[in-house]
């Protein structure tokens, strides 16, 4: 597997982000050409403090076209002290 930053994906030489950025409220990734199939991507995310946090949900999209897309829900996440 490839890091960045605790962000982690499958090393496979079909699948490559051209570009990546680890910004303080998302993860975005491009890549020029990427096949049909099902993706999963993961991190690791630090908790500082207890509450209920919304996490907001995953999207993908076609830079130039609007008919290929897919979205995760969103979801809240507890964090216990």
């Amino acid at each position: 597997e490839a890091s960045l930053q605790g962000v982690t994906w499958p090393k496979n030489p079909i699948v490559y982000f051209d570009r990546h950025e680890v910004r303080p409220d998302r993860i975005l990734l491009s890549a020029s050409h990427l096949p049909a199939g099902v993706y999963r991507f993961s991190f690791v995310a630090e908790a500082v403090h207890a509450g209920q946090f919304q996490h907001p949900a995953a999207r993908a999209s076609s830079l130039f076209g609007s008919q290929v897309f897919a979205q995760t829900a969103e979801e809240t996440v507890e964090i216990k002290p």
